[in-house]
C-alpha cells in the first residue's frame, strides 16, 4: 500500500474536523480511543439525544478488527436554541470517549469507525466520514483529555435519586439533590426512538429537586418495560451522570 493510500484517521471540512485515536491495548484487553470533533468558530454539533432540533450523532465501530465496543460516552452537554426549538449540545471543542477490548493474545487492533454527525451554524448540515485508526498510534494525551471531561459518576447517595414515567409515557419526572449547585439543568438520553424535551424544575421535599420532561418520541412498538435512561445533571459546579436508570411508575 502507497503511503497517500493509508486510511485515514482524520477528516477536515469547513465546518468540523473529525480525529479518530485509540492507545494501546492494556494487558486484560481494554482499550481507551477517542472521537475528537474539533467545530469551527461559530458552529454547534449535537448530544445523544439532540433535543427538539438536530441530529443524533451515531458512531458505528462494527467494521473493527479484534476489538468490540464496550461503551460510548459523551461530555455533558449544555442547551442552546430559539424561540422555536430548544437543542441539546456542543459549541465548542468536543471528544467522545470509547471504551473497546480486543483478544489480549489476538492479532493487532484496527478501528473502522462510520461517523455521523450533524453540524449547525445559520444552516445545519449532516456530516459523514469513515475514519480507520490503529490502536497505539495515538498521542496518550488526546485519549485522555477525552475521558477527563466526562460528567462523574454521581453517587446514589446524593445527585440524581430516581426517575418515574407517567402511565400514559408522555411526561418523565427525575428526582435530584443540587446540593445548593447554582442554575442546575437535566438531560436525558433513551434507546433508540426516545426523545426528551426541556424540563421544568420544581423544589421537592427535603432539599430535593424535581425535573419533569416531555416524552417526544417514543418507539411506536415499545414494550411494557421501561427504557433505561442515562442521565446527566449540570450546573455552575460541573456535571454528574447516572446511567442504565430504570424508572419506576408514575400517576
Amino acid at each position: 500500500m502507497l503511503a497517500g493510500d493509508r486510511p485515514a484517521a482524520r477528516f477536515d471540512s469547513d465546518a468540523v474536523a473529525l480525529t479518530l485515536v485509540a492507545e494501546a491495548p492494556g494487558a486484560d484487553g481494554s482499550i481507551r480511543a477517542a472521537l475528537a470533533i474539533d467545530l469551527a468558530p461559530g458552529w454547534k454539533t449535537y448530544w445523544r439525544d439532540p433535543g427538539e432540533a438536530g441530529i443524533a450523532p451515531t458512531v458505528d465501530l462494527s467494521g473493527s478488527s479484534n476489538a468490540v465496543v464496550d461503551s460510548l460516552s459523551f461530555p455533558a452537554p449544555h442547551r442552546f436554541g430559539d424561540d422555536y426549538a430548544s437543542s441539546n449540545g456542543y459549541s465548542g471543542p468536543m471528544a467522545i470517549a470509547l471504551r473497546l477490548r480486543r483478544d489480549p493474545a489476538g492479532a493487532d487492533t484496527v478501528l473502522r469507525a462510520k461517523i455521523f454527525i450533524g453540524v449547525c451554524r445559520d444552516i445545519c448540515i449532516p456530516v459523514a466520514a469513515d475514519l480507520t485508526a490503529v490502536s497505539a498510534e495515538a498521542d496518550a494525551g488526546a485519549v485522555a483529555a477525552a475521558f477527563d471531561a466526562l460528567p462523574e459518576s454521581h453517587d446514589p447517595a446524593q445527585g440524581i435519586l430516581g426517575a418515574a414515567l407517567s402511565a400514559d409515557r408522555t411526561l418523565l419526572t427525575v428526582t435530584a439533590t443540587t446540593g445548593g449547585a447554582e442554575r442546575p439543568d437535566l438531560f436525558v438520553a433513551g434507546p433508540e426512538g426516545w426523545a426528551f424535551g426541556v424540563p421544568t424544575a420544581t423544589e421537592a421535599d427535603n432539599g430535593r429537586m424535581a425535573f419533569t420532561l416531555p416524552v417526544l418520541s417514543k418507539p411506536r412498538r415499545a414494550g411494557p418495560a421501561p427504557p433505561p435512561l442515562d442521565i446527566v445533571m449540570t450546573s455552575a459546579e460541573g456535571a454528574v451522570e447516572a446511567r442504565s436508570v430504570i424508572p419506576g411508575a408514575g400517576p
